[in-house]
């Protein structure tokens, strides 16, 4: 197993640097201005005015300026000791730019830009001072005579009362690298007499040089690097001094206490150890940056490490990740050096072009790349970028800013790779870097990066679902024109009438598209036979006009009970003159062939309102099957099949002459053809036929030697409930859960009516490694489909899932069953009948169907997607690990750069810590161990903000949790919050943040 390198821990948010020009000069003046000398302050105007007053002596020859960087955001700047006579040549930035490198790098920006005829730049901190009057004016000088970028004098070294210590000359011998690298190592141990003179450099104007972003010593790396790497371009004057440079400045002290200093002073003296080697090679050297030196030779770049600044455990990833990241990333070779404890990065150089210009579409594949590679290219700068003839963007840094996917600085780099390459903003701008006073939310300042790269996310996740394995297709309908269906009903079904139709629709519509949906309402009102129910006409009626206006019929029908409608019916069905709807044994009769009358198609499939219908395939087409079988001109009907083992083989349709009885309860007639045989024999007493229509036509059949089919595929069935039955709603609306998915205990093979015990009409278990658990309502029919999606990509299938629909206005039943059903027996789908809250659904899905103490639970809505292949393979080799809680970072479409940073940690004293965030993992173990008084308040299931309710305590009972900083879940919030909404939010938030610490 490859191991991944550790990511950074909290890390520190992307801020902007917000530059702002307080005061400046009046063009005239820029125009004129051959020098400019750069302060940088954080404001505090420590010893300002010394700095600014030496600056104001000097006696020179040129014109100069000075450029003052106020490194500090949120206040005022005193102007109050500047001397006067630099008004007329000074500009006063203010800024954010987080670090002395920040601070030096945006005047030496800043002069480039806006200051295009100066020559030369100073560098000065805002406690150092010029040490004589005439030290820029011989540095200029010096640097016009010898024709260089660069010029090195010395100084004097002051206490913090501004009292000379020492003095520090610039030696020739800084031109000798032996000599800087020993005094790199006694500045290191600090045995060091001097050290380089670093505070006292003039550079040109136009050299592009900069300061590399480090907390402490960049002035000393910049130096030296030049001494080492560029000495042709320097100029050392033995006799100047520069500057008188405070050496126990309020940064330095800062810097020592943290251990920075030394740190930082090993790291230098390693590094140019380093860059003397390498240089005494043959090839070009490319360039350098805080971790290594790049040379070219032969065809073959090679990066050479420091020591130190590379872990062989990253190593190790890289050799894996490196090898297949192609353009975008050079497939480099690391090998460890014979001669010392670093590392060399070996790649082939290919031609590219600078890449200060940057296309959109480019990024965009840039980005992807790194999201489909997993990997975050980190250090984003112009310079570590290169462009391929064919417009690839390839990162050239090579190291350790290249770290596993982590979506807080996925975000942050693709904003500055944003900035810079579409917006044209600074490699400065945006760092990560903490703030003073005021922390604005840096993506309201890019203009439309938001969009930008939520945009990349989708895209990549469409990426991912693009290619779906053939389980998860659907198959189109199959349009009969030439049948209708005929669902039969009286008054006494109106306690169950509406579920009845939609199921019987939903299941008979999965693979069929019938010409005509029609309820036909019998108005007879009693009293019934058999009678479980005193029903309710009007309800009824309601009921399918309802339905009409959700679609789910096409029509509806009230039998007429006029004695000239019945006779009519009568006479043309069995040539008999007879005015009762129903049988001498109170059967009904007439409203069922009026119904018959009224329909428009050759075939009817007839059903009763109280069947069950269910599939063991949703794509069977029964009805195809049954018309195929109705070709013998000799058929008059097929019966709908009946349960049976799901394993057992096609039954051929088949009949002895004259049979059978056609299957009133559920069946297919052919209308044309059952008309040819009209009248039908029948007889009457005191009034009332004797015999019903389907024992009738059975009668006809015996005398012409006609018949009514059976048999067909197990894969689609009814089921008829008795009336007992009936009488349990919740009972009978899990069985009519059960039977649409076809999960039929074995007692009901072979049965017509309902059969088994109720034990045995159970819903699966889950004892998987991982299950997941989703709960929704009225979910949209495209969010059901990319939730499906999601799991069907997974390169890992070995999981259950369970799903809760509570009560769903707006969806058929099926739609989710059908996305969902090439899971098998990997599934659990309850479809509620009444609302239940999401806390009831939640908690009684993991304690009644979850049974493995070691399953990991991950929880998710129905809303929801995985976000990417692997989920389930990541969260399989963390719970391996022994992770009892695991928490995956959101994607938001509707808050693309939200990130979140979950605190484990005593989350009740921050607002629950983000532990509620999509996706979360955990134990059964752990959820068993919270008491369902968690749950509630006030004796009241919580039926808001439930992912607190839930997390909270269940983090605080974990003893392994992490958080994975990956995208591992699509989730888009569709709560909207109002004033009144917040504040029942924040009410509950706080009232489940009450509840005592678990333990």
């Amino acid at each position: 197993m490859i191991p991944i390198p550790p990511r950074p821990r909290n890390p520190i948010e992307l801020n902007q640097r917000y530059l702002r020009t307080i005061a400046a000069p009046s063009k005239n003046v820029v125009d004129g201005l051959q020098v400019i000398v750069g302060v940088t302050t954080h404001g505090d105007n420590l010893n300002l005015d010394r700095c600014l007053g030496s600056i104001a002596s000097q006696k020179t020859d040129f014109n100069f300026g000075i450029v003052l960087m106020v490194d500090r955001i949120g206040e005022e700047v005193s102007l109050d000791c500047i001397p006067s006579s630099m008004n007329e040549s000074l500009w006063i930035l203010q800024g954010n730019c987080g670090s002395s490198a920040g601070a030096r790098n945006t005047i030496l920006e800043f002069v480039e830009k806006e200051v295009t005829n100066a020559e030369w730049v100073a560098r000065m901190d805002g406690d150092d001072r010029f040490a004589t009057p005439t030290s820029l004016a011989v540095a200029v000088k010096a640097a016009e005579t010898t024709n260089v970028n660069y010029v090195i004098g010395g100084n004097n070294v002051l206490d913090n009362k501004g009292k000379i210590k020492r003095v520090n000359y610039a030696s020739e011998n800084l031109k000798n690298p032996q000599w800087v690298l020993d005094r790199l190592e006694s500045m290191a141990n600090y045995t060091a007499p001097n050290e380089i003179p670093s505070c006292n450099l003039l550079v040109a104007a136009k050299s592009g040089i900069r300061y590399p972003n480090m907390k402490s010593a960049e002035d000393h790396w910049l130096v030296v690097d030049l001494l080492i790497n560029k000495p042709e371009q320097v100029t050392i004057i033995p006799e100047l001094l520069f500057t008188d440079y405070t050496e126990n400045g309020e940064v330095s002290q800062i810097e020592r206490t943290r251990g920075r200093h030394q740190s930082s002073r090993v790291a230098l003296a390693n590094a140019a150890k380093k860059w003397v080697e390498v240089n005494r090679k043959k090839g070009t050297i490319l360039g350098l940056g805080q971790e290594g030196i790049v040379r070219l030779y032969s065809g073959q770049v090679t990066k050479y490490f420091y020591p130190n600044k590379i872990d062989p455990k990253k190593i190790e990833w890289f050799s894996k990740i490196l090898s297949e990241c192609g353009p975008h990333i050079p497939n480099a070779i690391f090998k460890k050096s014979r001669t010392d404890d670093t590392y060399t990065a070996n790649y082939i150089w290919e031609a590219t072009s600078d890449s200060n210009e940057m296309d959109i579409d480019e990024i965009r594949k840039f980005l992807l790349f790194c999201l489909k590679r997993n990997v975050v290219c980190s250090n984003i700068k112009r310079t570590n970028f290169r462009t391929l003839g064919t417009g690839e963007l390839v990162y050239i840094d090579v190291g350790k800013q290249i770290i596993p996917m982590d979506v807080s600085y996925f975000r942050d780099s693709a904003a500055r790779l944003y900035a810079i390459g579409v917006l044209g903003w600074s490699d400065w701008e945006l760092l990560r870097r903490p703030t003073d006073s005021v922390k604005p939310r840096i993506w309201d300042n890019l203009p439309g990066f938001s969009e930008f790269y939520g945009s990349i996310i989708e895209e990549h996740l469409q990426g991912v679902m693009s290619t779906l394995p053939s389980k998860s297709e659907v198959k189109v309908k199959t349009e009969r024109n030439d049948v209708t269906l005929l669902i039969k009903a009286c008054a006494m079904d109106s306690s169950y009438a509406e579920e009845q139709i939609i199921h019987i629709v939903d299941q008979l519509t999965l693979a069929t598209e019938f010409k005509e949906r029609i309820l036909v309402i019998d108005s007879f009102e009693g009293p019934f036979i058999r009678e479980h129910n005193k029903g309710n006409l009007a309800e009824l009626i309601e009921i399918a006009k309802k339905l009409m206006y959700r679609g789910v019929l096409d029509s509806f029908l009230i039998a007429p009970k006029t004695r000239s409608e019945i006779k009519i019916t009568y006479t043309q069905w069995f040539a008999l003159s007879c005015s009762e709807t129903h049988t001498v044994g109170g059967v009904p009769v007439f409203s069922q062939l009026w119904a018959f009358d009224q329909v428009q198609s050759r075939y009817v499939l007839q059903c009763d309102i109280d069947v069950l219908v269910g599939k063991y395939d949703s794509k069977h087409d029964a009805v195809g099957e049954m018309i195929n079988a109705c070709k013998e001109e000799n058929i008059l009907s097929i019966g709908f099949n009946i349960a049976h083992d799901p394993d057992t083989e096609f039954k051929p349709y088949r009949a002895p002459k004259g049979e059978f009885v056609p299957e009133v309860r559920c069946g297919l007639l052919d209308l044309k053809r059952i008309r040819r045989c009209l009248p039908l024999p029948n007889k009457t007493r005191n009034g009332k036929l004797t015999t019903t229509w389907y024992r009738s036509l059975q009668q006809h059949q015996h005398e012409y030697g006609l018949c009514s089919l059976r048999g067909g595929a197990p894969s689609s069935f009814y089921i008829h409930p008795t009336n007992e039955r009936k009488t349990d709603k919740v009972f009978l609306h899990k069985v009519r859960d059960l039977v649409s998915q076809g999960l039929v205990p074995a007692s009901q093979w072979d049965c017509w009516d309902l059969n088994g015990i109720d034990s045995e009409w159970k819903y699966l278990p889950r004892n998987e490694d991982i299950v997941l658990f989703a709960r929704g309502k009225d979910t949209s029919t495209n969010r059901l489909k990319r939730f499906a999606e999601s799991l069907a990509v997974q390169d890992d299938q070995d999981f259950g899932v369970i799903v809760i629909d509570d009560a769903s206005d707006t969806m058929k039943p099926s739609d989710l069953y059908t996305k969902l059903e090439w899971l098998g027996e990997r599934l659990t789908l309850i479809r509620n009948n009444a609302n239940r809250g999401g806390m009831v659904n939640h908690v009684d899905a993991i304690s009644q169907y979850c049974f493995r103490k070691t399953s990991l639970i991950t929880v998710l809505d129905l809303d929801d997607a995985l976000f990417g292949r692997n989920v389930i393979s990541k969260l399989k080799k963390l719970r391996k690990r022994g992770h009892d809680v695991i928490l995956g970072a959101p994607f938001r479409p509707d808050s693309p750069t939200a990130v979140y940073h979950p605190f484990f940690d005593k989350p009740r004293e921050k607002w629950g810590g983000d532990v509620w965030i999509h996706l979360r993992s955990f134990t059964k173990e752990i959820f068993d161990k919270v008491p369902i008084e968690y749950y509630k308040i006030e004796e009241s299931w919580i039926d808001k903000c439930t992912d607190y309710a839930t997390m909270v305590p269940i983090v605080e009972l974990a003893k392994n949790p992490i958080y994975l900083p990956e995208y591992m879940c699509w989730h888009k919030r569709t709560t909207k919050m109002n004033p009144e909404s917040r504040m029942e939010h924040d009410w509950t938030i706080k009232k489940i943040l009450a509840k005592p610490r678990m333990k």
